[in-house]
């Protein structure tokens, strides 16, 4: 398949908790963690990307003191969405992963 550079390979959908996390970021960090988005989108496979112990199918994207929690859902042959539940200090990690369920359809 053939495509523009700049059309992202996946749809970044971003939950009303993500939104809300991301607003409370300087912004230094908030441009470090939407390029990163951009980055993964677009199909980078040089990001530090962990799968979730016991909460398939959600990941971990690092970003240094940062973790973005997502997973990839499909909704149609061709395409599919990145939907961000959440982006946490590293401290609350465990808290975070606690709150998550069942995607939620962007």
């Amino acid at each position: 398949m053939v495509r523009a550079p700049d059309v992202p390979a996946v749809e970044v959908t971003l939950l009303p908790k993500a939104e809300r996390d991301l607003g409370r970021l300087q912004t230094g960090e908030r441009k470090r963690i939407a390029d990163a988005l951009r980055l993964l989108a677009a199909g980078a496979e040089n990001l530090d990307v962990k799968a979730l112990r016991g909460v398939t199918p959600w990941l971990r994207l690092r970003l240094g003191n940062y973790r973005v929690l997502y997973t990839v859902v499909p909704y149609s042959p061709a395409r599919s969405a990145l939907v961000v539940a959440r982006i946490v200090d590293r401290r609350d990690l465990d808290r975070a992963v606690a709150t998550l369920g069942k995607p939620e359809e962007p």
